[in-house]
């Protein structure tokens, strides 16, 4: 999961070069009111400020037993 995780944050951060020249090509031929910023033309995963808490083990754990305690019933 962490190469799956860094190779999905290193293709946002090559996406932001592209997505930076996007915006400014839209933002030179949008109208004054209607400029937006990057990340409302092109939201990418690197562009969310809050971070979701990372899960312990045990945690995990007591999460799949609920689900499978709720699948059965």
């Amino acid at each position: 999961m962490a190469k799956v995780r860094g190779f999905l944050f290193n293709r946002a951060y090559v996406s932001d070069n592209f997505r930076a020249l996007y915006t400014l090509n839209y933002n030179v031929n949008a109208k004054r009111g209607s400029q937006k910023q990057a990340g409302q033309l092109w939201p990418l995963i690197i562009d969310y400020e809050t971070k979701k808490k990372e899960l312990t083990h045990e945690e995990i754990v007591e999460r799949n037993q609920r689900i499978r305690n709720l699948s059965n019933n």
